[in-house]
């Protein structure tokens, strides 16, 4: 058999023996750049980047997120701290470089520095790889490590050294002793296998962008918590209709009037950046007693208390009861985080009415369709 011109050789192939058969001829490096960088999910900038972070696995008792290599503060108040079990992935430059996978079985007490006597300081808890192949020092493998910040009225972030990954900044307040679950920030990034879905993790923003087309993620950490999404080449897609809670302003039973036309706030709700476009889906309802006749309380949605999405004129029935309906509207294609308002104004001079005593009489509906 013939090829036409010169075959071009591949960078690696696994496994491979010697041509007697006789020996292995790969290297740690050929077995972390072609078996491993094929099963760990790729980093964007790729081809042959990976994804550095936390391989997310387990949900440790009374935990909210998943719990891998989470940093706690000791069953017993002190300056140390516990790293839980976990598996991790280090992606390292270079030709002798490649993703290395970092593994602690049990969880490990790790001792801090004293606290400072002048000023705080933030220490971070990193997983460290180090390889001589590489040119480091030190300990050879994967180590967990505390480094000091520098003190300061108000102190910086340490920043992380070579060849590791953070996990928690620990805020240490000037002479104390003992670190608390409230001085510890979790600063976990997570990343998975090639083809499955990422869990993110507290060090995750909804924002990241993604590495491939069909990259898949379930976000149960960000202000949103979207739950699954994919990327599509170009910016992430939502794929559930998430309801957002509102949150009442005005007070029940509160009378209202017309004040010179100015307007009153009754629920507002907030949207959270859920990292991919979506539109909203909005409706309201208020009522209330108390309407002196022939009034009529006009209600209306806004966005970002701007923009006038829905207005909607009140239905008076017997003994001054009134009613307002905005029905459903959608809003057109929105990006990041936006807040509506459900805003009521009485329809003239001197008008005046009551806000309903039922809390159901008053609410805000918000869905977030992802386009």
């Amino acid at each position: 058999m013939t090829w036409s011109g010169t075959p071009a050789p591949a960078t690696g192939a696994i496994p491979l023996m010697n041509a007697a058969g006789t020996e292995p001829v790969n290297t740690a490096a050929n077995y972390r750049l072609g078996f491993i960088g094929a099963l760990i999910a790729p980093a964007p900038g790729g081809p042959m980047a990976w994804r550095s972070g936390v391989l997310p696995t387990a949900l440790l008792p009374g935990a909210t997120v998943n719990s891998d290599l989470s940093v706690a503060a000791t069953a017993t108040a002190s300056s140390s701290v516990t790293v839980a079990a976990g598996n991790c992935v280090i992606s390292r430059t270079g030709a002798a470089g490649g993703p290395y996978l970092v593994n602690f079985d049990t969880p490990t007490i790790l001792i801090s520095d004293p606290a400072a006597t002048t000023n705080p300081r933030i220490d971070l808890v990193c997983v460290q790889l180090v390889d001589a192949a590489l040119g480091d020092t030190g300990l050879q493998g994967g180590q967990l490590i505390i480094v000091n910040g520098t003190p300061g009225a108000t102190p910086a972030i340490p920043p992380v050294p070579t060849g590791a990954i953070p996990l928690a900044q620990l805020y240490r307040t000037v002479n104390t002793t003992t670190i608390g679950a409230g001085n510890i920030t979790d600063v976990r990034r997570s990343t998975s296998t090639y083809g499955g879905m990422r869990a993110l993790l507290p060090g995750d923003q909804s924002g990241d962008p993604g590495a491939y087309i069909g990259e898949c993620t379930y976000d149960a950490v960000t202000p949103f918590k979207s739950g699954p999404r994919y990327w599509d080449g170009t910016t992430w897609r939502g794929i559930l209709t998430t309801v957002v809670p509102f949150t009442q302003v005005i007070g029940l039973t509160q009378s209202v009037n017309w004040n010179g036309g100015n307007g009153y706030t009754l629920c507002t709700a907030t949207v959270p950046d859920p990292g991919y476009p979506y539109y909203l889906t909005v409706s309201a309802k208020a009522g209330g007693s108390n309407l002196t006749s022939p009034a009529q309380v006009i209600t209306f949605v806004s966005l970002d208390g701007a923009t006038v999405i829905s207005t909607a004129w009140s239905t008076n029935g017997s003994n001054t009861i009134w009613e307002s309906h905005n029905p459903a509207v959608h809003t057109g294609k929105l990006t990041g985080s936006h807040t509506i308002y459900h805003e009521l104004v009485m329809n003239a001079p001197n008008d005046t009415a009551a806000m309903s005593n039922n809390a159901t009489d008053i609410y805000l509906t918000v869905d977030v369709i992802p386009f």
